[in-house]
């Protein structure tokens, strides 16, 4: 297993992590691919400051970070 950023990967491959990490909630949670990446948008989605965790070259896990402004000053 492998660590990287999500600078190289592509939002699909992120909405399909996505979708298998949230497959067995007790709450049905089927998401389109579209409204998925309006989300991203929303929250501020950076892929250089969010990481994947790979297997075999598929993204198993990952955290999906943004950067805001806060009291004027930049986080994540």
């Amino acid at each position: 297993m492998g660590y990287q950023t999500l600078e190289n990967t592509d939002s699909v491959c992120i909405y399909k992590a996505f979708m298998q990490a949230i497959s067995d909630c007790q709450v049905s949670a089927d998401m389109p691919f579209k409204p998925f990446e309006t989300m991203l948008k929303r929250d501020g989605f950076m892929p250089a400051v969010s990481v994947g965790a790979f297997a075999d070259r598929t993204l198993v896990g990952f955290v999906l970070n943004g950067v805001r402004e806060w009291d004027n000053e930049k986080s994540i």
